[in-house]
């Protein structure tokens, strides 16, 4: 990479002073009155007449201008007013930065700039400044590149104050797996954990061991219950060491990322997922939209008799309850797959009947003379016995790919069961049942097609008040690719007891776990960060290391700092209890830009835009 990276910072100020007055029997007082003249006073009556006669009413008030007292030898006289003070509070324009040196994108380093700020008050409480950026991440370029916010060594940001690790062992991954998505049991995290996030779980930010941030889906939240369903995209889950992931929560200024931003839901679903439904939504068939998680925005409607109470508790999270006799939902004809799929779901069956088919997923017409594939429970034997089970076909009305069972044990009822195809045009696949491949071809069978142009339909037919499964579904993927058997391994035992795919540390406190930012800046050649460090004599201990203050007064480690990251939640910064007439407060506020060489940043001009605001106490 060839260029330069010119960063420059603008700055943005307020100030900001909130004042609350409670009164009771509020009216405008009339000092003297007769049938002749009235003198109204400026001042406001809070407590009724004290004197009067039939010439004049004398109020009480309070706000008159201080006179002074009087008094002789025989009596002292008081004013009875109480005065409001006004409050004076000023900030002094904080300077653009243009920050030096420019930085090659071949060679890296760090480039470096700083702005002060003077606040004055006479505020009896003292003041607050805050420092919020205006995106996230704070530097960027026209063109789009960003430069991430720095998080120091082992901490995401301050922001945050609590953090719990997420360990999955080796023992639970088979072969290295990428962009794979893992599913979180809010209940399994330390008691009071989910207590403390924000009431939708929005706050909630998932890192990888080296504190890079991944995309992550909030599809349900309790605080109250301590419940909720969260799932995350790990970029690498290694078979031969433990993968470590944090989850950091707990901060009140935080929100939800839109669904299509970089770590937002999407972005958690774009490993060749072709669709993916959570069934978490109300399924009342007036209006019952299931959503797509994928950026493919392949949203189901449902069809028949399906209401809010068929909303019930699944395998992950909730799920849909079929009735068996014309509940389905329809997708849109955009489902597209044509040289491979990997169809799963859970599934939990109440009945099976001799002729009844019970659809899991079908793309076919009416008649059936142009099909694409189904997954099905059989209504008819499957191995010229009397038992019934799973059938696959790559075209609806052609062979029987993939059977089950097949000399084995058939599938039970009023149980969970999580069940996959894995197929390739010409290679051939695999029917899973639990985990555990139950049937598999070697590639003789049918090409995949989209023949039909008709839209698949799930739990049962759109088309018609038939093959209706009798049951309840969850957690329904469809991607077009053929997953390896160790991906659906992971993936089953991450959903059918998530303890047993992972193990949860104990909380971490933002100002206990000696995991603050670093006093140096520290990047490596792969990084390009963008941090801030504030330095004062009101500098508040917000930054820490191993228990000691940073940036606080006469800090011995004034000219190494700690960093932190801006965000667009205010992060205060300075602070005082009381007046600083005449001379008022500076605070020093240091950025800093670290450019790894290796990093392949897009050369060209990055902006942050911050604003800092004041506010009397």
């Amino acid at each position: 990479m060839g260029g330069y990276v010119l960063l420059q910072l603008a700055a943005k100020s307020a100030i900001g002073t909130l004042l609350v007055l409670a009164i009771l029997s509020l009216s405008f007082a009339q000092v003297r009155t007769s049938s002749n003249y009235q003198i109204q006073s400026d001042s406001i009556n809070i407590g009724g007449g004290l004197s009067s006669s039939t010439n004049f009413v004398q109020e009480s008030t309070v706000g008159e201008i201080a006179t002074g007292p009087s008094d002789s030898s025989t009596y002292q006289l008081r004013a009875g007013y109480q005065q409001m003070q006004e409050v004076f509070l000023s900030m002094t324009t904080p300077a653009d930065v243009v920050m030096n040196p420019s930085l090659g994108g071949l060679t890296g380093g760090t480039s470096n700039g700083s702005t002060s700020v003077v606040v004055t008050t006479d505020s009896p409480s003292g003041y607050r400044l805050s420092i919020e950026s205006e995106n996230n991440p704070s530097m960027q370029s026209p063109e789009g590149g960003v430069i991430d916010d720095y998080g120091g060594a082992d901490w995401y940001s301050t922001a945050w104050e609590y953090r719990v690790e997420l360990q999955i062992p080796p023992e639970v991954i088979d072969e290295t797996l990428t962009d794979f998505p893992i599913y979180i049991n809010l209940a399994d995290l330390p008691a009071g954990a989910v207590g403390r996030m924000n009431n939708d779980c929005g706050d909630i930010r998932v890192t990888d061991s080296s504190n890079a941030e991944v995309p992550r889906e909030v599809v349900s939240c309790n605080t109250g219950a301590e419940t909720g369903e969260v799932h995350f995209k790990a970029s690498a889950l290694s078979s031969s060491a433990t993968t470590s992931f944090y989850i950091y929560y707990d901060n009140d200024e935080a929100i939800d990322y839109t669904v299509d931003e970089q770590f937002g839901a999407q972005n958690v679903w774009t490993n060749d997922f072709v669709g993916v439904w959570h069934f978490n939504e109300d399924p009342n068939s007036t209006d019952g939209v299931i959503l797509d998680s994928t950026a493919n925005a392949n949203h189901g409607s449902t069809t028949g008799s399906m209401v809010l109470a068929d909303l019930v508790s699944g395998q992950v999270g909730q799920g849909l309850d079929f009735d068996g006799t014309d509940d389905a939902i329809g997708l849109p004809t955009t489902v597209d797959v044509n040289e491979a799929i990997t169809l799963c779901t859970w599934s939990f069956n109440r009945t099976f009947s001799t002729g009844n088919d019970q659809e899991i997923i079908i793309r076919t017409d009416t008649a059936n003379t142009n099909s694409d594939f189904l997954l099905e429970f059989s209504g008819s034997s499957i191995d010229g016995g009397t038992r019934r089970g799973l059938e696959f076909r790559s075209a609806a009305n052609g062979t029987i790919e993939l059977s089950y069972p097949a000399g084995g044990s058939e599938i039970t009822t009023n149980e969970w069961n999580h069940i996959c195809v894995s197929y390739t045009n010409d290679a051939g696949g695999d029917l899973f049942v639990n985990s555990v491949s139950r049937a598999s071809i070697d590639g003789t069978g049918d090409n995949l097609g989209l023949a039909s142009n008709e839209s698949p339909s799930v739990g049962g037919r759109t088309d018609s008040a038939q093959d209706a499964l009798d049951g309840i579904m969850d957690e329904f993927r469809i991607a077009s690719t053929s997953r390896s058997d160790a991906w659906i391994s992971a993936e089953y035992i991450n959903q059918a007891t998530s303890t047993d795919f992972y193990t949860v540390g104990s909380e971490e406190t933002v100002d206990s776990s000696g995991a603050m930012p670093t006093f140096t800046f520290d990047f490596v050649s792969t990084d390009a960060v963008f941090g801030f460090s504030p330095f004062g004599d009101d500098v508040i201990a917000y930054f820490q290391h191993d228990g000691a203050d940073c940036n606080n007064g006469g800090s011995t480690i004034a000219t190494d700092r700690c960093w932190d990251g801006l965000s667009i939640g205010a992060k205060p910064i300075a602070e005082s209890t009381s007046p600083n007439l005449p001379s008022g407060a500076t605070t020093t506020i240091y950025f800093r830009v670290g450019l790894g060489g290796s990093v392949g940043l897009a050369p060209g001009v990055y902006t942050a835009t911050s604003t800092l605001t004041a506010v009397s106490l």
